[in-house]
């Protein structure tokens, strides 16, 4: 015999629930199941993830108003419970589908029962549509609420997935025309499994039928108090991950044509959790930052779309379906600027992953996690770890017994004002590259200077006569204050890379072999062999610690430096541009290889 089986929240649930409906349209045709797919391993057997699907309904006539709050308070919580699922090597997918009934302002014809949200993935669409819930009165037909999600939901045939449904009412059970055992049945044959909450007393429950699905062997019977308030546990880490989630949300950059409305619905969503108390906030926060939320909104996120669609050109969108800050800027600024929200996430996701991980090693210790052993998240979460054993499911669990890190601070490293500053520079230097006899000229005019910035025992080595150094490495307001103290003065630049060390004519006429070495290992440009002197060097050519030695694709010197500069708020700065040989007359090079070599001519 086939077992009915309860669809985790995580992967897939559809609640029917007793609601009074204000604003229901029957005009308009029941939502088109939304679900993201995830990305498959490419090979001849790509495996699909396990579903959790998980049918949540509600009853909203008018004793179920805790009911309701209960479902809206612990939604986050419950979520991130079910986000500890585990399959084999794959983590499951979660759907949620709502239903409400047993409401008057529902259409008589179908049994005062309406789809609320199918089977999604969207957790701020069940969010909302939990939120839009009112109660009124009505007659509560549980057996057809079960059928009709049955019939109306997308189960699949998949008997690998865990699929479940929690009905929650108070009413006499076997009301109206569709029989609890009819339901039941057809559940069976679905691989669904059933289970039943009650609101009130257990032997209320069992005197009204409530334990029906448990004699049918499709379920289990659960009861709660509807009227509980929601217990939160507070913990040192939640004004953090408070403040974390508010620099998380701007770096969600809608588009499309609905983009704007689902972006906007983030921050409602995180408002209605907000208004259930801090530990609430920090628990949708916590699912934001999990596998069932982040990188799962490429419907409506840009950062998402990329990171699922790497071929994606966002210039195909129109400017219109962008954000305000986006619609002036180039394609390529487009592109740079998804590229710096998806880093600032990605920072901002790690500190929430680890203060997280803190609180729940917190939360272990004080033996609860939110929540009372008769409240809805407590019965629902109590039915899936159990049901779910029998299709192959875990549930981890954070290892409380670890001893909690020191306090974390981030580190002071900024890339997304780097990236900034990076594409200021790039339009900035067009106009600051200079050619060699200019670079000359201007150096020998007051208020010059020649910076050059490579490792010290190479400047002392050899450098262009007169440049000043300090090396890369060293750059800070201190030093670079103490070394140049007017942010106006002019600042010439070069690098290795604008001497010529790979052709060989460069160095004739230069007599010391010693010298042309010298220049060679300290001068050698980063993308050019090695080109004189490979009998010294002892050298293979073209095989430098497995480089590929392509000069149109190098890393200079000169690019790093000028972007430090101009952060660092020293804008009068241009760069050498032209590749000068060694021997070029106008090259005029000191230091102590130069000493050297003069010493051995004498």
């Amino acid at each position: 015999m086939k077992i009915l089986k309860l669809t985790a929240l995580g992967l897939g649930c559809a609640f029917m629930l007793h609601a009074t409906s204000n604003y229901f349209l029957p005009e308009l045709p029941l939502p088109v199941e939304t679900t993201r797919t995830e990305t498959l391993p490419t090979g001849t057997e790509a495996k699909q993830a396990k579903k959790i699907k998980v049918a949540l309904l509600i009853d909203t006539s008018n004793s179920m108003d805790g009911l309701i709050e209960q479902a809206k308070s612990q939604l986050w919580s419950i979520v991130n419970e079910l986000a500890l699922a585990e399959s084999g090597d794959m983590a499951p997918d979660l759907q949620i589908a709502l239903y409400q009934y047993g409401n008057d302002n529902l259409l008589t014809s179908q049994g005062f029962i309406q789809q609320v949200a199918p089977f999604t993935t969207d957790l701020d669409l069940v969010s909302e549509k939990l939120f839009g819930l009112t109660t009124n009165g009505g007659s509560e037909f549980c057996g057809q609420a079960i059928q009709t999600s049955l019939n109306e939901l997308t189960w699949g045939d998949d008997d690998a997935d865990y699929k479940t449904i929690f009905i929650a009412g108070n009413e006499p059970f076997d009301q109206g025309s569709v029989t609890p055992v009819t339901a039941f049945n057809l559940a069976k044959r679905k691989d669904v499994f059933v289970n039943a909450i009650y609101c009130g007393m257990q032997a209320s429950g069992l005197t009204e039928g409530w334990n029906a699905a448990v004699k049918a062997m499709a379920g289990t019977y659960l009861n709660i108090d509807a009227n509980q308030l929601t217990a939160y546990v507070g913990t040192p880490y939640d004004a953090q991950i408070a403040d974390l989630n508010t620099k998380l949300n701007p770096t969600y950059l809608w588009y499309g044509s609905d983009g704007k409305r689902a972006f906007d619905n983030m921050y409602t969503q995180d408002n209605n959790a907000a208004n259930y108390g801090m530990a609430n906030m920090v628990n949708r926060a916590i699912t934001k930052n999990g596998r069932l939320y982040n990188d799962r909104n490429e419907n409506w996120d840009l950062v998402d779309k990329l990171n699922a669609d790497p071929g994606f050109k966002v210039s195909e969108v129109a400017t219109e379906n962008l954000p305000e800050e986006m619609r002036k800027m180039t394609a390529e600024e487009k592109q740079m600027h998804i590229l710096k929200k998806k880093t600032e996430r990605a920072a901002i996701n790690l500190q929430i992953a680890q203060l997280g991980e803190k609180r729940a090693q917190y939360l272990a210790a004080q033996n609860g996690k939110g929540g009372a052993d008769g409240s809805f998240q407590n019965a629902i979460l109590a039915a899936i770890q159990d049901q779910a054993k029998s299709k192959g499911f875990t549930f981890a669990k954070p290892a409380a017994s670890l001893a909690p890190d020191p306090e974390f601070v981030p580190a002071m490293v900024d890339f997304d004002y780097f990236m900034e500053i990076a594409a200021e520079v790039k339009a900035y230097r067009k106009d600051r590259l200079v050619d060699f006899n200019k670079f000359l000229s201007m150096s020998k005019q007051p208020g010059t200077i020649i910076l050059d910035t490579r490792s010290k025992a190479n400047y002392d080595a050899l450098h262009i006569k007169g440049a000043l150094h300090l090396n890369f490495a060293d750059f800070n307001v201190y030093d670079l204050a103490r070394l140049i103290p007017d942010p106006n003065t002019r600042i010439l630049i070069y690098c290795n890379n604008n001497i010529d060390t790979g052709t060989p004519e460069g160095f004739d006429d230069i007599a010391s072999e010693t010298l042309k070495l010298d220049i060679e290992r300290t001068m050698v440009s980063k993308g050019m062999p090695i080109s004189t002197n490979e009998q010294i060097l002892k050298l293979p050519r073209n095989s430098y610690s497995g480089a590929v030695l392509d000069p149109k694709k190098t890393l200079a010197l000169n690019i790093p430096t000028f972007i430090n500069l101009y952060g660092y708020g020293y804008r009068n700065v241009y760069e050498l541009s032209q590749l000068v040989r060694p021997n070029d007359p106008r090259l005029v090079l000191e230091g102590n290889s130069i000493t050297a070599a003069k010493a051995l001519q004498r």
